[in-house]
């Protein structure tokens, strides 16, 4: 479960992060990782709280027995378009990225096939997923150590002086964006924890994971920032990929960024295919459908039409990921924290949904 949870909130985290933190908090993006991740460690006291209080039923079951069925089912509604959201724009991000840097094939196609093994995964069930996680986060540590490695040789760490030259105005600006990005999307975890193979344990797992999550993505957004600077890091839209494309070993061994392909994808594969499951086994819960699976064929279709009908291009993405925060937070504190106050005063706990 730890791997899970950590693989599950890293996704285009990886590739997409530095760029935005850096375009706000400069030198000091560092500190906002950190930061971030203490923010990120409440939340999770939050989710799990919560999903300690229903240890057997998942994120849609309990908003309908806390709030009933009228208010419950409009909460639900809106964690489900939030994923919904969330799903296009991670499924459009890899089209993207896999057109700009390796292949003219048109990312209609590209997001098709990609669907296509996605709702094969999924109509295996989250043991599946999990098997498949397995085999992909060992894939995601070793090539962070293996770039890391390659890049140590070009690292400055004038990179990230002076300290705080323009105050705390942009740390807190970029924490902001930290703790919608990535920990926004691992809502969609009150839809995996019941189904745990011990569920007591979920809180120490996701402690686990979030501080796995701060080492990887610490590591991959100080390396990037080392290589290309505070400023060629904010206006790279892959940073990541860039800084990679630019470490050489020994003068043989260049063009590394085919290591951070590799990592990144592992983890994205991981991060949509949570999404795609807590969307589809949701939606199914809320309409009544005994098993989700006749649900994962649509709901994957209308991923696909909406990653089509997301943004024109990754200069639009990241001016329009500027209002994810106020669509997100609702979803994943918001809703939680009340679900959670509310469960209390009336004294509910671990029971069925009618």
């Amino acid at each position: 479960m730890i791997w899970l949870y950590a693989n599950g909130l890293l996704g285009s985290t990886l590739l997409l992060l530095p760029a935005v933190l850096a375009g706000v908090s400069k030198q000091d993006t560092w500190l906002v990782l950190v930061l971030g991740n203490l923010v990120g460690l409440g939340l999770v006291f939050l989710w799990t709280a919560l999903a300690g209080r229903f240890p057997r039923r998942n994120f849609v079951e309990y908003l309908l027995v806390v709030f009933g069925r009228p208010l419950g089912s409009l909460f639900a509604i809106w964690f489900l378009l939030f994923v919904f959201y969330m799903s296009s724009i991670k499924l459009r991000d890899l089209a993207d990225f896999m057109v700009i840097n390796y292949t003219e094939t048109p990312n209609e196609l590209l997001t098709i096939l990609f669907m296509v093994v996605c709702v094969y995964a999924l109509l295996g069930g989250l043991v599946v997923i999990a098997r498949l996680n397995d085999l992909l986060f060992p894939v995601v540590i070793i090539g962070t150590i293996f770039v890391t490695l390659f890049a140590l040789p070009e690292w400055s760490l004038d990179n990230f002086l002076p300290f705080l030259k323009n105050g705390l105005q942009p740390v807190m600006k970029g924490l902001w964006f930290h703790t919608v990005f990535p920990y926004g999307g691992a809502v969609a975890f009150l839809m995996i924890f019941p189904y745990a193979r011990r569920p007591a344990d979920n809180r120490r797992a996701a402690w686990w994971g979030t501080l796995l999550v701060l080492v990887i993505l610490f590591i991959w957004t100080v390396g990037t920032i080392n290589v290309l600077g505070a400023e060629g890091t904010a206006r790279a839209v892959y940073p990541s990929h860039r800084a990679a494309r630019l470490v050489s070993i020994g003068g043989f061994l260049r063009r590394t960024d085919g290591f951070v392909d590799i990592v990144w994808l592992a983890s994205y594969a991981t991060r949509f295919l949570v999404l795609l499951y807590a969307m589809t086994l949701g939606t199914a819960q809320l309409v009544g459908v005994r098993d989700y699976r006749y649900l994962a064929i649509p709901v994957a279709a209308l991923v696909v039409v909406g990653s089509f009908m997301s943004y024109d291009n990754i200069i639009e993405h990241l001016v329009s990921a500027q209002f994810y925060p106020w669509l997100g937070l609702p979803v994943f504190l918001v809703i939680p924290f009340l679900c959670l106050l509310v469960a209390h005063i009336r004294g509910l706990k671990g029971v069925r949904p009618k």
